[in-house]
Formats: structure tokens, sequence, C-alpha cells
């Protein structure tokens, strides 16, 4: 599903996941820092990656594959017509809830996993 222009920014997307964090954890957690690509593929992909274990290596090459769709100029057209009038479904309209509520069950789950 793609809401079009009245898609969240990357920033505001970041954002909401970090107060979200903040929120249900209760920990201090700070922004990151967002670079742009070209300086990521120059100074700090070259750099850093090489050095850090297989495993996150590939999560992070995953990710990277990823982000081309979330960092691009301009906004995909919207599927909500579409949705809406194949399935009924309507646009979610508080996009920080949803956002919340995966942070949560992201957390809750991890902490299933590590009790394991």
């Amino acid at each position: 599903m793609t809401l079009g222009n009245n898609a969240p920014k990357l920033e505001e997307v970041v954002s909401n996941i970090i107060h979200s964090g903040i929120e249900i954890t209760g920990q201090a957690l700070t922004m990151p820092k967002i670079v742009s690509g070209e300086i990521f593929d120059r100074l700090i992909k070259p750099v850093f990656l090489p050095k850090l274990p297989f495993q996150y290596r590939r999560e992070i090459k995953v990710a990277l594959y990823m982000f081309k769709y979330i960092n691009i100029s301009g906004s995909l057209p919207s599927s909500m017509e579409f949705l809406r009038d194949t399935i009924g479904m309507e646009e979610h309209p508080d996009v920080s809830g949803v956002i919340y509520s995966n942070v949560k069950n992201i957390l809750e789950n991890e902490l299933l996993k590590a009790s394991v």
C-alpha cells in the first residue's frame, strides 16, 4: 500500500520510531543522523561494513537493497483509490499509531526470543 503525497517522509518515520521506543521502553534514545546516500556509499560503507560480522553485513545489505525504495525523490502513486474500490479499504488516519504498534510488536517479539 502506498499513500502517494500523504506518505510520511523518512525523517518523520524515524522520529516516530524513536519516540515510540522511548515511550515503550522508557529508555533515552536519540535521533540518528541521516546522511545522504552519496556520503554513506563513499565514506561509511567502505570503512565500516567490511569490519562487521557476516550476519550484520548480510542484514545491512538487505536493508540497503530496500533503502532504494525509501530514498526516492517524489512520491509513489497512491494505491488507496484501488484498495478502496476493490476491497473497501480506507486509508489509516494515524500513521504514527501504526508505527507505534509495529515498534511495540517488534520489541515484544525480541523480548520473547531473548527469554527462550
